[in-house]
């Protein structure tokens, strides 16, 4: 399966039109320079030799040059996974933390007067788009109110405190839909324990709720919880390519696009191909953690 996606991702670029030969070189550039430039990058070879070369690189890492950058595909990438990946990070644990108190609370206020703001919260957070999300932050905090820089990416080198003041904003829009889901899964999840006989029985015979709920409701509960949250960080990665380009990130979200606009393809593929390989490791590492929590999954 993951080879199938990778072998699209290399053969649907080459339907696009023109080459990087032709975005480097003007217009008026000679016929035979566009021949030669073609010849130096590569791109006059046979479309399947590419594609082999293109497989084994994945695996032995040698990707070859950026036509654009003139340096190692492989630096590059790494270069943007630093950006990229505490981006996602940071997304995921604001996730979390938000998301999982809001559903307890809306299971616990189901038929009640509080839980129709619960409710209107959740269909609110699902019903935006994160890139909508980034723009209202950015007008609110950035341009208004001026805590926090509205894009941009210092370096590591400039601090910890300063990386994390530029990461909030877009690691903030990132997470916004996906904590509304997570709510709503996590809503679902409690209710559906809390509607079983021995809850029933064990509310019955006096025994708090509070102690229910750490004991019994949320380890049962839990399951779909973590299954949504490992499959939504591989979410957050591949959402990180419209964020990262509206908060100026040099991540690989950004380097996607800028590939794509230079018809750079070399890089653009394998950016791709990291982005699907990472997303396949999650939800693998995702279905392997539950497996190993719920031994009724091995059955």
């Amino acid at each position: 399966m993951l080879l199938c996606a990778v072998s699209v991702v290399f053969f649907l670029p080459e339907i696009l039109p023109g080459d990087a030969a032709d975005n480097l070189l003007s217009i008026e550039a000679k016929s035979d320079t566009v021949t030669a430039v073609r010849n130096e990058l590569g791109l006059a070879r046979p479309l399947y030799i590419r594609y082999a070369e293109f497989i084994t690189g994945i695996f032995s890492g040698d990707m070859g040059l950026s036509y654009t950058y003139r340096t190692p595909v492989i630096s590059l990438l790494a270069e943007r996974l630093a950006v990229s990946l505490p981006l996602a990070a940071v997304a995921l644990l604001l996730t979390v933390i938000t998301a999982i108190p809001l559903g307890l609370l809306a299971a616990l206020f189901d038929g009640k007067s509080g839980n129709t703001a619960f409710s209107f919260l959740i269909q609110f957070g699902i019903a935006v788009p994160n890139f909508w999300a980034g723009m209202l932050l950015i007008s609110l905090f950035a341009v208004m109110l001026g805590w926090l820089p509205a894009g941009g990416f210092s370096g590591y080198g400039a601090g910890f405190s300063e990386v994390m003041r530029e990461l909030l904003l877009p690691s903030v829009a990132l997470a916004f839909p996906q904590s509304a889901v997570l709510a709503k899964i996590t809503r679902t999840s409690v209710l559906t324990v809390m509607t079983e006989e021995y809850i029933r029985a064990a509310r019955a015979k006096g025994v708090s709720l509070s102690r229910l709920l750490i004991k019994h409701i949320l380890p049962n509960a839990s399951v779909p919880i973590l299954t949504v949250a490992g499959l939504q960080f591989s979410f957050l990665i591949s959402g990180a390519v419209i964020i990262e380009n509206i908060f100026y990130l040099p991540g690989i979200g950004q380097l996607i696009f800028q590939s794509l606009a230079q018809r750079d393809l070399i890089t653009l593929k394998y950016s791709l191909a990291l982005l699907l390989t990472a997303v396949w490791l999650i939800n693998l590492s995702a279905d392997l953690i539950l497996i190993r929590l719920n031994p009724k999954l091995r059955r």
